[in-house]
């Protein structure tokens, strides 16, 4: 089993996700573009299933599997047979740290004291710098493990600037991107551009956190916020070198790329219900279909048909919708997108019954 179009030259692709960074988006993402079979999820699953580290390894030791997604430690490559490639996503350390307590509080279901909790959470102290070093530990194992050198870690250990130039060294040599929370679309756009695949977004998942926990910086007393800081040095100046680099490579990327993170943004805003984690394939249809309402209305054409052709591109969406997309372009003469389009339906769906007016009309 390969990615599509084989981007990495038979190589697997490793998401490393770090906590509470839009990872789950970033899984649902990933999911839909490559199919359910081809990706394997560490950890919480749709079904609410726990999926182990030892499921894991029986899995990528078969070699099963071109994606590997989840609350991966670098060091997973190890029991990967075919070589590996990762990526990941960073997230400034304040709004990160104050996003997992809350997370941390709501599966309580209480307020917790939230400078001890900051004081006894390993993932709390330099979290990111630490697990793209290996280490850390499972949600399911409470006691730290190194898993590039396979054994255990005091809970007290000490992040050092070493650690942070190992971290920067293994991002440098080992991941293909490091990608910004703060900057969703542009970091999925771009990551397209890595993987050479279809639009990155998710029909039902494109919203960014679960609505329950919001974070904002401004309920927490500056004591936390600076405990935050003192305890994260080296995870925010590695979050600030990637972010200045990922800020620069944007400004270089052209118009091209700036128009793509335009319409992907629509599609975003489009999806994303606040408050609700997961949006109903009939719900998401609904939404979609409004915003081209609107954006008929305003003559907006142009754009409303981009939307709808990444939206069609997704492999999971039903044939009717896929139909009304060829309807609504045929009916605004954009031609050449009529011809792309009717060309991905056939080599989907087949030459149907459905296709052969649209195939007529083609070709008159």
């Amino acid at each position: 089993m390969t990615l599509v179009s084989d981007p990495f030259g038979g190589k697997a692709l490793i998401f490393l996700h770090q906590s509470r960074s839009a990872g789950l988006a970033v899984c649902a993402i990933l999911q839909e573009e490559f199919g359910l079979e081809a990706a394997f999820k560490l950890g919480g699953t749709i079904d609410n299933e726990y999926v182990s580290y030892d499921a894991f390894r029986t899995a990528a030791a078969r070699d099963s599997h071109p994606i590997y997604m989840g609350h991966f430690f670098y060091g997973a490559h190890r029991h990967v047979p075919r070589p590996c490639v990762y990526f990941t996503m960073l997230r400034d350390p304040v709004d990160r740290l104050l996003s997992r307590y809350e997370r941390y509080c709501t599966l309580q279901g209480r307020r917790l004291d939230c400078a001890r909790w900051l004081a006894e959470d390993f993932e709390s102290h330099d979290g990111m710098v630490r697990r793209i070093c290996g280490l850390g530990h499972m949600e399911a194992d409470p006691e730290p493990f190194d898993f590039v050198n396979e054994r255990p870690v005091s809970p007290n250990m000490a992040t050092t600037a070493a650690y942070y130039e190992q971290a920067v060294e293994t991002l440098e040599t080992h991941f293909s991107c490091v990608l910004m929370r703060e900057r969703f679309v542009e970091s999925m756009v771009d990551l397209q551009g890595t993987l050479g695949c279809g639009p990155l977004f998710s029909l039902n998942r494109q919203v960014l956190s679960d609505g329950r926990a919001p974070a904002a910086r401004e309920r927490y007393p500056e004591t936390i916020l600076r405990q935050i800081e003192d305890q994260n040095v080296y995870d925010r100046r590695l979050y600030n070198r990637y972010r200045s680099r990922f800020d620069a490579a944007l400004a270089t990327r052209g118009p091209a790329f700036d128009k793509e993170v335009r319409i992907m943004r629509m599609v975003a805003a489009i999806l994303t219900e606040p408050g609700l984690p997961v949006v109903p394939s009939d719900r998401a249809y609904a939404r979609i279909g409004s915003a081209i309402d609107v954006l008929e209305q305003r003559g907006e054409i142009a754009d409303a048909v981009e939307v709808l052709k990444r939206i069609a591109a997704k492999r999971y969406v039903e044939r009717d919708f896929v139909l009304g997309v060829l309807t609504f372009i045929k009916r605004h003469g954009f031609v050449d997108d009529l011809h792309h389009e009717i060309e991905r339906y056939r080599g989907r769906f087949g030459d149907d019954d459905y296709i052969r007016p649209f195939l007529a009309g083609a070709r008159s």
